[in-house]
């Protein structure tokens, strides 16, 4: 396959975004990660205009052993966002990348307090890089 000098592709939707107040909401879905796993996770930039909550990085559960119906699956999480870090006021998560472990997880923290305002990170918003280090799966 070419895909430079292609002249078609396909498109896969997975997951489209929600709007609203529940705990698996995130809403324009921005800068994605493939893990070496498979799974997805994203950042969001504008999920505070569609949900009333802070911009984040989202796990996105694309495992179809948690669909409802499986063998021991009794609160199904396929399909669902889960957020993994939450963003100071205004600003955008973007950039997620690992380590070659996965054991840390490197974000770019991107205009905080644009409009609204923020203390983030001590004292005077500015852009930053956070690695948030948990144990690999």
């Amino acid at each position: 396959m070419t895909p430079g000098t292609s002249m078609t592709f396909d498109y896969i939707q997975v997951w489209h975004g929600s709007q609203g107040k529940g705990d698996f909401d995130a809403a324009n879905p921005d800068n994605l990660l493939i893990d070496q796993k498979g799974g997805v996770f994203f950042g969001t930039d504008g999920n505070f205009g569609a949900n009333s909550r802070a911009d984040a990085i989202y796990y996105l559960d694309l495992d179809p052993s948690h669909k409802a119906g499986q063998p021991g699956i009794v609160n199904p999480t396929f399909g669902k966002a889960f957020r993994v870090a939450s963003m100071p006021s205004d600003a955008e998560a973007t950039g997620p990348t690992f380590n070659s472990d996965m054991g840390t997880l490197l974000i770019s923290v991107q205009h905080p307090g644009e409009t609204n305002y923020s203390a983030w990170p001590a004292g005077s918003p500015r852009s930053s890089l956070v690695a948030v280090t948990f144990r690999p799966y």
